[in-house]
């Protein structure tokens, strides 16, 4: 199984319901362009705040 946009905001909200409050962003997926990192970090930013 893949990551998506929306698992990933699935895996935080359930991190969140156990009491995390905090996520360090890992820039560096593997095989993926930095651009086209910062745009999907900044996509889920905005659906988290």
């Amino acid at each position: 199984m893949g990551l998506t946009e929306a698992s990933i905001l699935d895996d935080l909200q359930r991190a969140a319901e156990v009491g995390v409050d905090r996520v360090d962003w890992d820039l560096n997926i593997v095989g993926t362009p930095i651009l086209d990192q910062l745009d999907a970090f900044r996509r889920l930013a905005k659906l988290l705040w």
